[in-house]
């Protein structure tokens, strides 16, 4: 085990580190009159990016925050653009500027009028809000019942899916991404990429049920079709039957964490390729000493964003660990029926946020003391308390091994 559970008892960390995730929410929740809104982080995430949220939901509803996910799903559809488009962001300043001033310590409110952003600094359009707000609406939808936002978004939902279908579709996948232009927005992956398109299956998915919520069963049909379609698609083209593994993105053969981990858990893959694309992540520096890390080998320097390296941030997408990857890691494990290794990463990770007290963005190895620890350099310290991470994280904890 590479922490164990030291000077505690293990219920105790445990219950501990939920409430420090759980008060994360509570923290990163922005309230402007009536409306609650779910926000990335504290300082320089002070605002609603679409991925972070949609990945956050699952975990938001876990522990009874329904109305700063309705809330700040209902603002993402709100600020659609007429073509279908979903923006990267709401917030009512640009958020390049935030994060800076957040990195010098300067916490700026998260305040009305709110805006829509569609671009990122690299002057890039983002796509993947187009199908991650979709398959999180559609959670939401199915935990909640709330029929009157299914029935309210519904139209938004279906012209999310038809932006991308219209202007990305190639082949029968998603294609044409530009670089910098998904949560790995530090690297140059582009071209038909497994992430997105995975994405995409889990959106026809959703779809699927939200349509079947609001008693429209021809699009209930019409979207499952789609998705069962869509599935054995991506893996034709994903899945590397040498290495049994999902492949990275066009013309990379990197071993990715994120694809295949989700892909095992919302069971895209089958039971045989799951098991597969498990063990040979385990056999991979992605495992160790727990799973966290995006990617491996590193990524080249000439792929990396110019403002991420001027930063001492050049391992953001490969080198470093994101606690959501872990979780997603312990959740993969279990989908296998490896709960001892669900039990091991999860002991791990409660260890570490009590230790620190808080869930961070992410994390470095310090191989002096086999530990990971909060990432910080000279310039940039990693966002506290961070959303995404102590969502999944809380997800991750009402996975069947603990029920």
């Amino acid at each position: 085990m590479f922490w164990g559970v030291e000077n505690g008892n293990a219920d105790e960390i445990r219950k501990t580190a939920i409430q420090i995730a759980t008060q994360t929410l509570v923290t990163n929740t922005a309230q402007i009159e009536d409306q609650q809104y779910l926000l990335a982080g504290y300082k320089q995430f002070r605002n609603l990016w679409i991925r972070d949220l949609s990945m956050s939901t699952s975990g938001a509803l876990a522990v009874g925050m329904e109305k700063p996910v309705r809330d700040s799903l209902a603002a993402i559809f709100s600020f659609q653009r007429e073509d279908g488009l979903l923006p990267r962001l709401i917030d009512n300043k640009d958020g390049q500027i935030r994060a800076v001033l957040g990195v010098a310590g300067i916490r700026q409110s998260f305040k009305a009028p709110l805006k829509g952003w569609y671009e990122s600094e690299n002057k890039i359009t983002t796509i993947d809000g187009n199908v991650t707000a979709p398959w999180a609406a559609s959670k939401y939808i199915q935990k909640t019942g709330d029929l009157q936002f299914a029935n309210r978004w519904f139209s938004a939902m279906e012209k999310s899916i038809q932006y991308l279908e219209k202007n990305h579709l190639e082949g029968g996948l998603i294609s044409k991404q530009q670089g910098f232009a998904d949560w790995e927005d530090s690297v140059d992956r582009k071209g038909r990429v497994a992430f997105t398109n995975l994405f995409y299956v889990l959106a026809l998915r959703g779809a699927a049920r939200w349509s079947t919520m609001i008693n429209q069963p021809d699009r209930a049909v019409y979207y499952q079709q789609k998705a069962d379609a869509q599935a054995i698609r991506f893996r034709e083209y994903f899945w590397d039957s040498k290495r049994k593994i999902l492949r990275n993105f066009d013309g990379d053969d990197r071993y990715t964490a994120d694809a295949n981990l989700l892909a095992i858990t919302e069971k895209v893959l089958n039971p045989q390729e799951s098991k597969d694309a498990y063990e040979s992540l385990r056999k991979t520096p992605l495992w160790g000493p727990v799973p966290g890390r995006p990617t491996w080998p590193n990524y080249t320097s000439n792929m990396k964003s110019i403002f991420v390296k001027s930063i001492g941030l050049g391992g953001y997408h490969d080198r470093l660990y994101w606690i959501w990857l872990s979780s997603l890691g312990a959740r993969a494990a279990a989908a296998v029926g490896d709960c001892n290794e669900y039990q091991r990463i999860m002991q791990s990770l409660e260890l570490l946020i009590v230790k620190f007290g808080q869930v961070h963005e992410v994390y470095r190895f310090n191989e002096k003391t086999n530990r990971l620890i909060p990432f910080k350099n000279a310039i940039y310290r990693a966002e506290v308390p961070f959303t995404w991470s102590s969502a999944m994280f809380l997800e991750a904890q009402f996975d069947q091994c603990r029920s």
